[in-house]
């Protein structure tokens, strides 16, 4: 225990043990330490509350409340009428997000649930994992549909893949006008169709591209997949469907996009991912 030298009536107390946001903090008192520069000494007390501020870190699989960020820009909550009661996030605007801190028990693919509601449009989120260095890792986009009320509120699912371990998770409004009481993640498999698989020796290139890419590689069974490109706004502006079996090549003419960087995605059968890479567009 510690006076504060910037602020000689806050007193700073060290612990050994890990304080959760869950937890409940209790403190007492019952000594002469403290005293006033009058002499006085602070009144003893007795399992006084303190206020825990330790930000929420959400295990998954599980549900994470919308409120229960621990840094917003843009973001406001109301009461709702959802099943369970609490607050849900509202009054949104493109570019608005929310960062949550995510414990992820096993590495693999993963439902995610969302819980919105909108009175006549159409809305949309964006998720990605925020490394140390501040470098965004786009896991994907989804769109929810109108519900004819801000309080009417309705499901909507995808799929992502996670790694396991602890991550900063920030989720960024791409459409807005809608209501979110919750994101729910329930474990699905252990990734084997969503992982990159290592045997696909599959090449994209030249990076940076002029406008034409190359995607080229062997696969070990006959291939209907789709090649995506994705901005880094999270949009998907290139969609193509191929049919493959062993070696194949195809070309993309990407000459109509701006220069800058896109993440190209090659999926599989159900979904599996075969090749992800990051591509120049551009000088």
């Amino acid at each position: 225990m510690q006076l504060n030298p910037d602020n000689p009536r806050m007193i700073t107390f060290a612990i050994n043990t890990t304080i959760r946001s869950t937890d409940q903090i209790l403190i007492n008192y019952d000594g002469t330490q403290i005293a006033a520069t009058d002499g006085s000494l602070l009144e003893s007390f007795s399992q006084k509350l303190v206020e825990n501020r330790v930000a929420i870190i959400h295990s998954l699989p599980g549900k994470v409340e919308a409120e229960d960020y621990f840094f917003q820009s843009g973001l406001e909550l109301e009461n709702t009428t959802d099943a369970g009661g609490g607050q849900n996030i509202g009054y949104l605007d493109n570019g608005d997000y929310a960062d949550y801190y995510i414990s992820v028990s096993e590495a693999g693919s993963y439902y995610v649930d969302y819980r919105t509601a909108a009175q006549n449009e159409s809305g949309a989120v964006k998720l990605e994992i925020i490394a140390p260095g501040g470098t965004a890792e786009f896991l994907h986009q989804v769109s929810f549909p109108s519900t004819g009320g801000w309080q009417n509120w309705t499901t909507t699912r995808d799929r992502v893949y996670l790694e396991a371990g602890e991550h900063h998770l920030r989720m960024t409004i791409m459409a807005p006008l809608f209501n979110m009481n919750w994101l729910e993640f329930s474990y699905r498999s252990n990734g084997i169709e969503d992982q990159t698989s290592e045997s696909s020796n599959i090449k994209v290139f030249p990076v940076p591209s002029n406008g034409i890419l190359y995607l080229e590689g062997t696969v070990d069974e006959a291939l209907t997949g789709q090649v995506q490109l994705i901005n880094l706004q999270g949009q998907e502006v290139v969609t193509r469907v191929i049919h493959a079996a062993g070696y194949f090549r195809e070309t993309l003419q990407l000459d109509h996009l701006s220069s800058g960087n896109y993440l190209l995605i090659l999926r599989g059968r159900e979904g599996k991912i075969l090749a992800r890479k990051m591509v120049i567009i551009g000088d």
